[in-house]
This record gives C-alpha cells, structure tokens and sequence, in this order.
C-alpha cells in the first residue's frame, strides 16, 4: 500500500478546503481553521536530507506537512515553481500576507 500512496502524494485546494495526501495519512482542513502557509525545512521519510516543505499552521497550534509541495533541498533556496504554488494556496485560502519568509531571510 505505501508504494500506491507514494505516487497519490500531493496537495490541493478545492473550494475553501486544503487537502493534503501524505505517505501515511491524508489531511482535509476548512480555510478558516488555517492559520498561516510556510515553506520550512524538513526531513521526511522520502528525502534523506532536509528539504523546503509547505505546511499549514492551523489555528489549534497543530501543523499539516504538505509533502506534495516539495521545493527543493534547503541547502539551497526553494525552487520557484513550488515557491509560487505555496503562494497560490496561500492566496486562495485567505491566508495573511507575510506568511512566506522571503528566501534572503531563511
């Protein structure tokens, strides 16, 4: 099964929902219970070193990893492809401005 999963990892906004299919678990959160979209270092069990992931802080101080939003390794700054996809999720789900750190920053 995990095989199978491994090809169906992503993340996706519809309407004003956020899911987000990881290699174990799939997540589906309301826009209103989201807090802020960041793009933050993380080491998962695809990658063997750290890689810029999105995840979403949701407003119960818990965090959806959203393995579908890979943006490169974090020795580098993110790819801008992705980048510009967490911005667009950020967007449609009415997320604050500034919640994306510009890379200089990181």
């Amino acid at each position: 099964m995990g095989g199978i999963r491994s090809f169906r990892i992503q993340a996706q906004v519809s309407g004003q929902k956020l899911t987000s299919r990881n290699a174990l678990r799939t997540y589906t959160v309301g826009s209103g219970d989201i807090r802020a979209i960041t793009l933050q270092p993380h080491t998962s069990g695809q990658h063997r070193t750290s890689h810029w992931i999105a995840q979403a802080g949701l407003t119960v101080g818990k965090i959806i990893w959203m393995d579908g939003l890979d943006c490169g390794p974090a020795r580098r700054p993110p790819e801008p492809d992705p980048e510009a996809a967490a911005d667009e999720f950020r967007s449609l789900l009415g997320a604050t401005e500034g919640d994306i750190a510009p890379p200089e920053s990181r």
